[in-house]
């Protein structure tokens, strides 16, 4: 049962469930895929080739390749990412990682995994910026990718942080920036973080909160809208990624900037 689809940028991701042993026919996907196992256990056969996917393994397959599952006793739930054939050298610099069907069972891997699987469920309308980096650097720890040495950032970099800086309420997509600076996605990932101590991601939600907070503490207008306004898909989601930021829900942070302005006053008098 499919609980979930949406894009991040040019990756297309999604979360099934399967009952307990459910048998799902030989198919094949047209994009190479990235599969992380939530829970439960499965297995993939692929001709003669079976792979046994246990919790947080991660297997990677080439498009076109034809497979089938039988689901566990226990039921499985996967998390699933694909990449369009066509891109896959404009997404990953080794594209070599979508050359042959890979299991990896490597801690680091599932741990970036399911960073991606956290992006994605709390992502908002113009939050896919933090899915697809998650989904970029989990590219680059398959490939293996060189991190860039720490140094002055490069022209390119500084227009990167400009940008988003200038259009957090609904930023553009990596791959975009990517095309734009004329280099990978996934080494705009890499290298922004190396550079900045955070990724893109992250730095759109502290602009986002930082706007926010500022909103709150003037006082004008309701939560929701403040929400909206700042590029959370939602009050709710605005509370999530604020509390995580501030350590407190937008009322309480309203609540004691009016405190705070209420003993200034009495001060004052």
């Amino acid at each position: 049962m499919l609980l979930r689809q949406g894009e991040a940028g040019r990756f297309v991701v999604s979360e099934a469930s399967y009952a307990p042993r459910t048998t799902v026919a030989p198919h094949e996907h047209a994009w190479p895929t990235i599969t992380l196992v939530l829970d439960g256990l499965c297995h993939e056969r692929m001709g003669t080739r079976t792979e046994e996917l246990t919790p947080s393994s991660v297997l990677v397959k080439p498009g076109a390749i034809r497979h089938g599952n039988d689901i566990g006793a226990d039921g499985s739930r996967g998390f699933f990412i694909a990449a369009p054939q066509g891109d896959v050298e404009a997404l990953c610099r080794n594209p070599r990682v979508f050359a042959r069907v890979a299991h990896h069972t490597a801690p680091a891997l599932a741990r970036l995994g399911h960073r991606v699987r956290t992006a994605f469920w709390d992502a908002s309308r113009s939050d896919g910026v933090a899915t697809e980096e998650a989904i970029l650097d989990l590219l680059a720890e398959l490939g293996e990718e060189p991190l860039p040495h720490a140094c002055a950032p490069p022209a390119w970099l500084r227009t990167i942080r400009d940008r988003l800086a200038a259009e957090f309420v609904a930023p553009p997509s990596l791959g975009e920036l990517a095309r734009d600076a004329g280099v990978h996605a996934t080494y705009l990932g890499r290298a922004f973080r190396r550079q900045y101590g955070m990724g893109p991601g992250h730095l759109v939600h502290s602009l986002r909160v930082e706007r926010a907070a500022r909103a709150l503490a003037s006082g004008a207008g309701a939560i929701s809208e403040i929400a909206f306004a700042t590029g959370f898909a939602d009050q709710s989601h605005l509370g999530r990624v604020f509390k995580r930021f501030m350590g407190m829900s937008p009322a309480a942070y309203r609540r004691s900037c009016r405190a705070s302005v209420a003993s200034r006053t009495r001060r004052v008098a």
